[in-house]
Protein backbone atom coordinates (compact mmCIF):
# COMPACT_ATOMS: atom_id res chain seq x y z
CA UNK A 1 0.00 0.00 0.00
CA UNK A 2 1.55 3.18 -1.00
CA UNK A 3 0.76 5.60 1.96
CA UNK A 4 0.10 9.28 1.31
CA UNK A 5 -0.09 12.36 3.60
CA UNK A 6 -0.72 16.10 3.70
CA UNK A 7 1.86 18.07 2.56
CA UNK A 8 3.92 19.58 5.55
CA UNK A 9 7.05 21.87 4.62
CA UNK A 10 9.88 19.47 5.90
CA UNK A 11 8.56 17.19 2.41
CA UNK A 12 10.14 20.29 0.28
CA UNK A 13 13.40 18.51 0.74
CA UNK A 14 12.53 15.24 -0.96
CA UNK A 15 10.05 16.68 -3.27
CA UNK A 16 11.76 19.20 -4.99
CA UNK A 17 14.77 17.37 -6.50
CA UNK A 18 11.99 14.60 -7.78
CA UNK A 19 9.69 17.13 -9.14
CA UNK A 20 12.54 19.08 -11.09
CA UNK A 21 13.47 15.56 -12.49
CA UNK A 22 10.80 15.48 -14.54
CA UNK A 23 11.71 18.18 -16.47
CA UNK A 24 8.01 19.21 -16.87
CA UNK A 25 7.41 23.22 -16.35
CA UNK A 26 3.47 22.99 -15.65
CA UNK A 27 2.42 24.61 -12.32
CA UNK A 28 1.92 20.90 -10.83
CA UNK A 29 5.38 20.19 -10.76
CA UNK A 30 6.09 23.12 -8.11
CA UNK A 31 6.38 21.63 -4.59
CA UNK A 32 4.44 24.98 -3.42
CA UNK A 33 1.23 24.46 -5.55
CA UNK A 34 0.71 21.04 -3.46
CA UNK A 35 1.92 22.76 -0.17
CA UNK A 36 -0.65 25.99 -0.37
CA UNK A 37 -3.26 24.59 -2.37
CA UNK A 38 -3.75 21.53 0.21
CA UNK A 39 -7.12 22.38 1.84
CA UNK A 40 -9.02 23.69 -1.59
CA UNK A 41 -7.78 20.46 -3.48
CA UNK A 42 -7.35 17.61 -0.54
CA UNK A 43 -4.23 17.63 -1.78
CA UNK A 44 -1.73 14.68 -0.50
CA UNK A 45 1.85 13.50 -1.62
CA UNK A 46 3.93 10.03 -1.35
CA UNK A 47 7.43 9.44 -1.81
CA UNK A 48 7.37 5.95 -3.97
CA UNK A 49 9.77 3.83 -6.30
CA UNK A 50 11.70 6.91 -7.06
CA UNK A 51 8.92 9.20 -7.62
CA UNK A 52 6.68 11.95 -6.67
CA UNK A 53 3.25 11.16 -6.23
CA UNK A 54 0.49 13.67 -5.69
CA UNK A 55 -2.80 12.92 -5.08
CA UNK A 56 -5.94 15.68 -5.52
CA UNK A 57 -9.39 15.05 -4.89
CA UNK A 58 -9.11 11.38 -5.75
CA UNK A 59 -6.77 12.01 -8.68
CA UNK A 60 -3.51 11.45 -9.51
CA UNK A 61 -0.13 13.64 -10.83
CA UNK A 62 1.39 12.31 -13.32
CA UNK A 63 4.46 10.88 -11.42
CA UNK A 64 7.86 12.86 -11.62
CA UNK A 65 11.05 11.29 -10.88
CA UNK A 66 12.57 8.54 -12.22
CA UNK A 67 12.03 4.72 -11.68
CA UNK A 68 9.88 2.15 -13.43
CA UNK A 69 6.77 4.34 -14.52
CA UNK A 70 4.71 1.48 -15.62
CA UNK A 71 5.36 -0.52 -12.67
CA UNK A 72 4.12 2.30 -10.08
CA UNK A 73 1.13 3.35 -12.25
CA UNK A 74 0.04 -0.09 -11.93
CA UNK A 75 0.54 -0.31 -8.38
CA UNK A 76 -1.97 2.71 -8.11
CA UNK A 77 -4.06 1.21 -10.44
CA UNK A 78 -4.32 -2.41 -7.89
CA UNK A 79 -4.57 -0.08 -4.83
CA UNK A 80 -7.38 2.10 -6.41
CA UNK A 81 -9.31 -1.70 -7.05
CA UNK A 82 -8.54 -2.81 -3.41
CA UNK A 83 -10.07 0.19 -1.76
CA UNK A 84 -13.51 -0.18 -4.05
CA UNK A 85 -12.64 2.96 -6.68
CA UNK A 86 -13.25 0.80 -9.54
CA UNK A 87 -11.17 -0.56 -11.97
CA UNK A 88 -9.78 2.74 -13.30
CA UNK A 89 -6.78 5.57 -12.44
CA UNK A 90 -7.78 8.98 -13.39
CA UNK A 91 -4.18 10.92 -13.79
CA UNK A 92 -4.86 15.35 -13.84
CA UNK A 93 -2.51 17.54 -15.30
CA UNK A 94 -0.87 15.00 -17.78
CA UNK A 95 1.79 16.82 -20.27
CA UNK A 96 1.61 16.36 -23.81
CA UNK A 97 4.79 14.85 -24.12
CA UNK A 98 3.77 12.25 -21.22
CA UNK A 99 0.90 11.16 -23.44
CA UNK A 100 3.20 9.12 -25.08
CA UNK A 101 4.97 7.37 -22.69
CA UNK A 102 1.67 6.12 -21.59
CA UNK A 103 0.89 4.83 -25.12
CA UNK A 104 3.41 2.87 -24.89
CA UNK A 105 2.79 1.61 -21.47
CA UNK A 106 -0.89 1.25 -21.33
CA UNK A 107 -1.94 0.43 -25.24
CA UNK A 108 -5.37 0.20 -25.76
CA UNK A 109 -6.07 1.31 -21.57
CA UNK A 110 -6.43 5.02 -22.09
CA UNK A 111 -8.76 7.64 -22.67
CA UNK A 112 -7.22 11.21 -22.99
CA UNK A 113 -8.96 14.11 -22.57
CA UNK A 114 -7.37 17.38 -22.90
CA UNK A 115 -8.06 20.18 -20.26
CA UNK A 116 -7.65 23.71 -21.79
CA UNK A 117 -9.00 25.51 -18.78
CA UNK A 118 -5.91 24.68 -16.80
CA UNK A 119 -3.62 24.86 -19.58
CA UNK A 120 -0.45 26.86 -18.26
CA UNK A 121 0.82 29.98 -19.68
CA UNK A 122 4.37 30.36 -20.50
CA UNK A 123 6.26 33.44 -21.28
CA UNK A 124 9.91 34.15 -22.12
CA UNK A 125 11.25 36.05 -19.16
CA UNK A 126 12.89 38.67 -20.90
CA UNK A 127 9.74 39.59 -23.06
CA UNK A 128 8.16 40.02 -19.27
CA UNK A 129 10.87 42.50 -18.09
CA UNK A 130 11.75 44.38 -21.69
CA UNK A 131 7.90 44.33 -22.67
CA UNK A 132 9.65 44.93 -26.35
CA UNK A 133 7.97 45.86 -29.58
CA UNK A 134 4.19 46.60 -30.69
CA UNK A 135 2.73 43.67 -28.84
CA UNK A 136 4.05 45.11 -25.48
CA UNK A 137 3.22 48.87 -26.42
CA UNK A 138 -0.40 48.50 -24.59
CA UNK A 139 1.61 47.15 -21.55
CA UNK A 140 4.56 49.50 -21.76
CA UNK A 141 1.77 52.51 -21.23
CA UNK A 142 0.32 51.03 -18.73
CA UNK A 143 3.41 51.02 -16.39
CA UNK A 144 4.44 54.50 -17.56
CA UNK A 145 0.99 56.04 -16.66
CA UNK A 146 1.34 53.89 -13.32
CA UNK A 147 5.20 55.50 -13.07
CA UNK A 148 3.86 58.71 -13.98
CA UNK A 149 0.68 59.13 -11.77
CA UNK A 150 2.14 57.84 -7.99
CA UNK A 151 5.46 58.09 -6.14
CA UNK A 152 6.07 54.24 -5.42
CA UNK A 153 8.65 52.07 -3.96
CA UNK A 154 9.53 48.41 -4.61
CA UNK A 155 10.51 45.80 -2.09
CA UNK A 156 11.45 42.18 -2.35
CA UNK A 157 8.56 40.15 0.16
CA UNK A 158 10.02 39.04 2.89
CA UNK A 159 9.13 37.38 6.21
CA UNK A 160 8.89 40.78 8.23
CA UNK A 161 6.70 42.50 5.27
CA UNK A 162 4.62 39.08 4.21
CA UNK A 163 2.06 40.18 6.62
CA UNK A 164 1.24 43.50 4.74
CA UNK A 165 1.23 41.70 1.68
CA UNK A 166 -1.74 39.07 3.27
CA UNK A 167 -3.41 42.19 5.20
CA UNK A 168 -3.95 43.83 1.30
CA UNK A 169 -5.30 40.84 -0.15
CA UNK A 170 -7.65 40.74 2.56
CA UNK A 171 -8.78 44.20 1.77
CA UNK A 172 -8.88 43.58 -2.15
CA UNK A 173 -11.28 40.29 -1.29
CA UNK A 174 -13.63 42.66 0.95
CA UNK A 175 -13.72 44.98 -1.77
CA UNK A 176 -14.84 42.14 -4.33
CA UNK A 177 -18.49 42.14 -4.90
CA UNK A 178 -18.02 38.38 -4.24
CA UNK A 179 -15.78 38.14 -1.66
CA UNK A 180 -16.65 34.39 -0.55
CA UNK A 181 -15.32 33.53 -3.94
CA UNK A 182 -11.97 34.06 -3.56
CA UNK A 183 -11.97 32.09 0.51
CA UNK A 184 -9.81 29.32 -1.26
CA UNK A 185 -6.83 31.66 -2.64
CA UNK A 186 -6.52 33.61 0.99
CA UNK A 187 -5.90 30.13 2.73
CA UNK A 188 -3.52 29.32 -0.09
CA UNK A 189 -2.14 32.64 0.64
CA UNK A 190 -1.91 32.46 4.48
CA UNK A 191 -0.19 28.79 3.97
CA UNK A 192 2.56 30.57 1.60
CA UNK A 193 3.03 33.86 3.93
CA UNK A 194 3.16 31.55 7.02
CA UNK A 195 6.22 29.48 5.51
CA UNK A 196 7.96 31.67 3.25
CA UNK A 197 11.31 31.26 3.54
CA UNK A 198 11.30 27.59 4.26
CA UNK A 199 8.74 27.05 0.97
CA UNK A 200 11.81 28.98 -1.04
CA UNK A 201 9.04 31.71 -2.03
CA UNK A 202 9.89 35.32 -3.24
CA UNK A 203 8.20 38.08 -4.37
CA UNK A 204 7.73 41.73 -4.80
CA UNK A 205 5.53 44.93 -3.77
CA UNK A 206 4.78 47.99 -4.31
CA UNK A 207 3.86 50.83 -2.28
CA UNK A 208 2.22 54.42 -2.62
CA UNK A 209 2.79 56.63 0.11
CA UNK A 210 3.84 53.76 2.48
CA UNK A 211 0.79 51.31 2.12
CA UNK A 212 1.33 47.96 0.04
CA UNK A 213 -1.08 48.89 -3.18
CA UNK A 214 0.52 45.55 -5.04
CA UNK A 215 2.72 42.36 -4.94
CA UNK A 216 3.38 38.75 -6.61
CA UNK A 217 4.63 35.86 -5.37
CA UNK A 218 5.57 32.27 -6.55
CA UNK A 219 8.58 30.25 -6.59
CA UNK A 220 11.05 27.79 -9.80
CA UNK A 221 10.02 25.18 -10.66
CA UNK A 222 13.58 24.94 -12.23
CA UNK A 223 16.60 26.49 -12.94
CA UNK A 224 14.92 27.79 -16.04
CA UNK A 225 11.13 28.04 -15.71
CA UNK A 226 9.75 30.18 -12.45
CA UNK A 227 5.95 30.26 -11.87
CA UNK A 228 3.97 32.94 -10.31
CA UNK A 229 1.57 31.76 -8.03
CA UNK A 230 -0.18 35.20 -7.14
CA UNK A 231 -0.89 38.49 -8.04
CA UNK A 232 -3.07 41.25 -6.81
CA UNK A 233 -3.07 44.91 -7.10
CA UNK A 234 -5.93 47.49 -5.72
CA UNK A 235 -8.12 49.09 -8.86
CA UNK A 236 -7.68 52.14 -7.83
CA UNK A 237 -3.83 52.49 -9.14
CA UNK A 238 -4.34 52.61 -12.67
CA UNK A 239 -1.44 50.47 -14.49
CA UNK A 240 -0.59 48.83 -10.70
CA UNK A 241 -0.73 45.24 -12.17
CA UNK A 242 1.43 45.45 -15.34
CA UNK A 243 3.88 47.22 -12.97
CA UNK A 244 4.73 45.02 -10.05
CA UNK A 245 4.58 42.27 -13.00
CA UNK A 246 7.44 43.96 -14.59
CA UNK A 247 9.51 45.15 -11.73
CA UNK A 248 9.46 41.84 -10.18
CA UNK A 249 10.78 40.32 -13.55
CA UNK A 250 12.98 42.45 -13.97
CA UNK A 251 14.29 42.61 -10.85
CA UNK A 252 14.23 39.07 -9.62
CA UNK A 253 13.52 36.96 -12.12
CA UNK A 254 16.64 37.60 -14.95
CA UNK A 255 17.99 34.45 -14.83
CA UNK A 256 15.13 32.39 -15.88
CA UNK A 257 14.06 31.30 -19.63
CA UNK A 258 10.45 31.10 -18.80
CA UNK A 259 8.36 32.22 -16.20
CA UNK A 260 4.84 30.29 -16.01
CA UNK A 261 1.71 32.72 -15.23
CA UNK A 262 -0.42 29.12 -14.47
CA UNK A 263 -4.26 28.53 -15.98
CA UNK A 264 -7.22 31.19 -17.02
CA UNK A 265 -9.42 28.44 -15.38
CA UNK A 266 -11.28 28.62 -18.34
CA UNK A 267 -12.62 32.64 -17.10
CA UNK A 268 -12.87 34.53 -20.06
CA UNK A 269 -11.99 37.62 -18.41
CA UNK A 270 -8.63 35.82 -17.15
CA UNK A 271 -7.79 34.04 -20.44
CA UNK A 272 -7.72 37.71 -22.43
CA UNK A 273 -5.58 38.77 -19.55
CA UNK A 274 -3.11 36.29 -19.74
CA UNK A 275 -3.21 36.48 -23.38
CA UNK A 276 -2.43 40.19 -23.61
CA UNK A 277 1.00 39.29 -22.60
CA UNK A 278 1.77 37.18 -25.48
CA UNK A 279 2.90 33.71 -24.13
CA UNK A 280 5.60 32.11 -26.18
CA UNK A 281 3.93 28.64 -25.46
CA UNK A 282 1.03 26.43 -23.38
CA UNK A 283 1.93 24.13 -21.34
CA UNK A 284 -0.73 22.10 -22.16
CA UNK A 285 -2.36 19.65 -20.01
CA UNK A 286 -4.62 16.25 -20.26
CA UNK A 287 -7.28 14.43 -18.52
CA UNK A 288 -5.81 10.31 -18.71
CA UNK A 289 -8.20 7.47 -17.47
CA UNK A 290 -6.04 4.24 -17.48
CA UNK A 291 -8.44 1.03 -17.31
Amino acid sequence: MIEFHAPAVEDKAWATPLLRASGWSGSEYAFGTHYVWQEKFEAQIANYGGFFLGRSNGLYLFPAGEGNLKEVLEELLEQERAVGHGDTLTLFAVPQPALQILQEHFSGRLTVQPDRANWDYLYLAQNLIDLPGKAYHGKRNHVARFRRSFEYTYEDITAENAAECLEMAEQWRSANENPADFEDEMKAMRRAFAAWEPLGFSGGLLRVEGKVIAFTAGEPISEQTYDLHFEKAFTGYEGAYAAINQEFAARRLKGYSLINREEDMGLEGLRKAKESYRPTAMFEKSTVVIR
